[in-house]
């Protein structure tokens, strides 16, 4: 339980913080600079001043964010759908953080000196400045072991994280909790540091063997051709948010990329470069063995796996103040593994489309955010299951047996729903040679039963209140079982 309910977090708190530190080096490439190959000067001049201007953003909205991902590879498919918004006001010290990363030679040394500046009054202050919100209108995973998906909002705001989100049986919650601030919590916040100054330490040793200057001029070649093959187009201008925009697509062809003649001695002369860097073994680069003719080879058999390939990213730049205001990805490719004499699984498919619209750059505050005025404590989460009706595998009968199976790996819960009336009474049982777990939620998505088969078989269940519980059969390990309910 508590693995799920973390990685369910983890969706909310990774993506608010990718927002607030990723987004100032958007509209630019793995160099650092916007690709201007197939551009007039001017044109390029406006792709400068946007990665300039998006740079020095201290606070935005996102009105809009969306994902659709769809993966075949032979009879199984994998689909995720999302979409939500968010909005970000950052600290001054997280917006030293991001300045110190986008201007340093050496990003990753920048970033763990700054970390190790830290004190527990500076993570006080940090946390306390921050403002963050990200809603997830509806996110589903569809994949052959199961349906996963959530719908929610995460808040931070005031030293305050809030989540709201579902249950599948339609059940809805709001958890939080608030920072206090006393010579308790700084004494446990400036300990956590002390205890993770050694590991920064020697992190720090690791990352002063590297030279990133180095590395970056081992990787040029490549990089130069590479250039070749990325290609920026100016498009009509459009009318968006009361401005003009500039309309730039930048797409990038993978199969002529990979059968450039030069591709070859390129990438040798790169990866020869970056083994001879790595003295401190690092980089796992010092038994490198490889020459031309094996590379070409190891590049020929790419073109040919790549059946067929798309890239392209659009962004739209205002006119007046240079900001992006909007990016959408379109990325796609089909895989021919029929050289590999795999059976069933001759060809791979991948489809991406995202879109992000970005808003009151400068200007977002988190005053129209909402916090609840009562809401469950955190740790009442591990006690509460989230979630989207898909996920619900089926509806139990009284008197009837389920059988199911669980693989271990990413199938690891299967949901039923069982509706009941209030004061009915039911007996649970589940049967299995391989020990799994039984939880029940009550209509309100909170947990009131559990067992463990390796003690218990069955459990009895009375409902207090009418409505539809949600059983849960979970194992992190392959299993097949049965699942029974009787009338008491």
């Amino acid at each position: 339980m508590k693995a799920r309910l973390g990685r369910w977090l983890a969706v909310w708190l990774v993506g608010v913080m990718f927002l607030a530190l990723a987004l100032p080096v958007a509209a630019q490439d793995g160099m650092g600079q916007p690709n201007c190959n197939g551009l007039s000067e001017a044109d390029c001049q406006i792709l400068q001043d946007a990665a300039a201007a998006i740079q020095n953003v201290s606070a935005f909205a996102v009105p809009a964010w969306s994902v659709s991902l769809q993966l075949e590879a032979g009879a199984d498919s994998v689909a995720l759908s999302a979409n939500g918004s968010a909005r970000a006001v950052l600290p001054e010290q997280l917006l030293t953080l991001r300045d110190s990363f986008v201007e340093s030679e050496n990003p990753s040394a920048a970033v763990l000196t700054w970390v190790q500046g830290l004190d527990a009054e500076q993570i006080v202050q940090i946390l306390q400045g921050l403002g963050l919100e990200l809603r997830i209108d509806h996110l589903l995973v569809e994949a052959p072991e199961g349906v996963f998906g959530i719908t929610g909002e995460g808040i931070f705001k005031d030293g305050g994280l809030y989540i709201y989100t579902t249950s599948p049986n339609g059940a809805e919650a709001w958890f939080g909790d608030r920072l206090r601030v006393d010579a308790a919590l700084m004494e446990e916040i400036q300990s956590s540091l002390d205890e993770a100054s050694q590991d920064w330490d020697t992190l720090q040793a690791d990352l002063e063997s590297l030279d990133f200057r180095a590395m970056q001029e081992a990787l040029q070649p490549v990089f130069d051709l590479l250039q070749k093959y990325i290609t920026t187009t100016r498009e009509a201008d459009t009318t968006y948010n009361g401005q003009t925009m500039h309309v730039f697509t930048t797409t990038f062809d993978v199969p002529a990329f990979l059968n450039d003649p030069d591709l070859a001695a390129a990438l040798l002369q790169s990866l020869q470069a970056l083994s001879a860097l790595d003295t401190s073994g690092e980089m796992d680069m010092e038994d490198l063995d490889i020459n031309e003719a094996q590379m070409r080879l190891l590049l020929t058999t790419a073109g040919l796996i790549v059946k067929d390939s798309n890239y392209s990213v659009t962004v739209w730049i205002g006119a007046d103040d240079s900001y992006t205001y909007r990016e959408m990805w379109d990325v796609s490719a089909v895989l021919d593994l029929s050289l590999f004499g795999e059976e069933g699984l001759s060809e791979v498919t991948f489809a991406l489309q995202a879109s992000i619209d970005l808003d009151e750059f400068n200007t977002a505050t988190m005053d129209d955010v909402v916090v609840p005025e009562s809401y469950e404590a955190l740790d009442d989460l591990d006690n509460f299951l989230p979630g989207v009706p898909e996920m619900i595998e089926a509806t139990l009968e009284i008197g009837k047996t389920y059988n199911g199976a669980l693989d271990g790996d990413t199938d690891t819960e299967d949901i039923f729903a069982l509706p009941l009336e209030a004061g009915q009474t039911v007996q649970l049982e589940l049967s299995s040679e391989d020990y799994p777990y039984l939880s029940v939620y009550g209509p309100d998505g909170f947990q009131v039963a559990y067992f463990d088969t390796y003690y218990d078989t069955e459990t009895v269940l009375t409902a207090e209140e009418g409505g539809e519980y949600l059983v849960v059969v979970e194992a992190d390990w392959a299993m097949d079982y049965d699942l029974t309910v009787r009338a008491e």
